[in-house]
């Protein structure tokens, strides 16, 4: 069985997308802080022609966890109405596609409760088997830190890879997993280059809407089947 551990994402990219597709556990990791500026409650989007951030405001500390993170509020019609003014021309644009991966999600609730909740709905968009748990329901020791807490986490789910980011490569994942017996892969994702409407220069790594309003629902599922890169180093 191999896991994917990863923070809660919002609007997530393609790369984020194929690694819960192929996943057997997908594990959101809330029991650490928040990256502030990161991209946990945010994500790019093509906004009047350029790359604009929509971003869920957050009411917590910068120190709180992410599980305890309390997200605000006068957002969520915002984004979608900002979402829809500019996507509706694009050839797959679709109302139902939008209010689809919005549907159960509030304001001014815990973000990972939001977060889970949308990430639910595009399983159900993309036909991905949902397999997800919460690190903060896995009784971890609270003095775990970086990776230890990450093989913690594996080490309670029982599972023998470990399939991190390509950015793992910089934490000294492989050096603590692999002598303590469980083998890590790293996600290479290249990110495939689709038309754009009204774009001369194509802008990648974009939250999934630009993907799916420009190419439509099955080009996004043939991407996140199709097998991924996966290297040991």
């Amino acid at each position: 069985m191999n896991v994917v551990i990863s923070q809660p994402r919002y609007l997530p990219a393609l790369n984020y997308l194929q690694r819960l597709y192929f996943a057997d556990k997908f594990i959101l990791l809330d029991n650490v802080q928040r990256q502030y500026l990161g991209v946990e409650n945010r994500n790019k989007l093509l906004i009047s022609g350029n790359e604009r951030w929509l971003t869920i405001p957050i009411k917590s500390s910068r120190k709180e966890i992410i599980s305890k993170t309390i997200i605000g509020d006068s957002w969520l019609e915002k984004h979608k109405k900002s979402i829809k003014f500019n996507y509706k021309h694009h050839p797959y644009y679709s109302d139902d596609l939008l209010e689809q991966y919005y549907a159960g999600v509030c304001e001014n609730t815990n973000y990972v409760d939001a977060i889970e909740t949308s990430l639910k709905n595009l399983s159900k968009m993309f036909s991905i088997p949902m397999k997800f748990a919460r690190a903060s329901t896995l009784n971890i020791q609270s003095e775990k830190r970086g990776v230890e807490n990450l093989f913690e986490i594996c080490k309670i789910i029982g599972t023998n890879t470990y399939i991190s980011g390509s950015n793992g490569r910089g934490y000294g994942v492989t050096e603590y997993f692999t002598p303590r017996g469980i083998q890590v892969l790293y996600h290479d994702f290249e990110y495939p280059q689709y038309p754009q409407k009204d774009r001369t220069t194509f802008t990648p790594w974009l939250g999934f809407f630009d993907p799916l309003f420009n190419c439509g629902t099955d080009y996004i599922k043939e991407i996140l089947q199709s097998n991924p890169t996966l290297y040991n180093e």
